[in-house]
């Protein structure tokens, strides 16, 4: 796991650029720089805001494509941004970067995508933060117990990562039920980095422990 935190600190710095734009993804269209990594949940806050109108069609909103266009922008990320890395942090970004989905086998044409989307964002906007709330989530277990991530052992790691994830999708259960959950389950177990860490932690040794999630 400490390859990965180390990952994740080198990627917050890699360039303090002053180009505006370095990096642009399509269908929607985001961009940025090399210094910001693209997020699942800006698409998700596109998609929310372009909703109510014809901009994108139904398949748009299947949690499929959602996770595909997340997987293409981050490669094209890589691609725009690959000559700031080391050849290490190089492997191990491309190593785990999200699943590659294909939006035109697994989703369905004649299904109502965006009315469900509009469902699930009336009920909780808690996916469209999810991002943000993790990044606070980290800073305050390093509070909590007073050491870097990287330092902690395995029971407190295994913490961090599955109370994170317990939290969200409890909460998202509680307040709009399974289909919603379900939802949030497809789009963000591909929320970066936090899905780098699910897959670095040994699940099966996490549940040696006793979990202390207060959730």
């Amino acid at each position: 796991m400490l390859k990965l935190f180390f990952l994740i600190a080198t990627l917050a710095t890699l360039a303090q650029s002053q180009i505006a734009v370095e990096w642009v993804c399509h269908e929607p269209k985001i961009m940025g720089n090399c210094t910001r990594v693209p997020r699942i949940t800006d698409l998700l806050q596109i998609f929310s805001q372009s909703s109510d109108d014809g901009e994108y069609g139904d398949l748009h909103y299947c949690p499929h494509y959602i996770v595909e266009r997340h997987t293409n922008c981050m490669r094209t990320y890589y691609n725009s941004c690959y000559r700031y890395m080391s050849e290490f942090v190089r492997d191990v970004f491309l190593g785990y970067l999200p699943r590659t989905e294909s939006a035109k086998i697994l989703c369905n044409n004649n299904r109502p995508y965006k009315k469900e989307f509009r469902e699930h964002m009336a009920c909780t906007r808690a996916m469209l933060s999810a991002d943000d709330d993790f990044e606070e989530y980290m800073i305050e277990s390093e509070m909590q117990y007073g050491q870097l991530i990287e330092d902690m052992d395995t029971n407190d790691k295994c913490d961090v990562v599955n109370c994170f994830w317990s939290g969200l999708i409890t909460k998202i259960r509680k307040q709009c039920g399974s289909k919603t959950e379900k939802f949030s389950r497809q789009v963000l177990s591909n929320l970066w980095p936090v899905s780098m860490l699910s897959v670095d932690v040994n699940i099966h040794e996490c549940k040696h422990f006793e979990s202390r999630c207060t959730t």
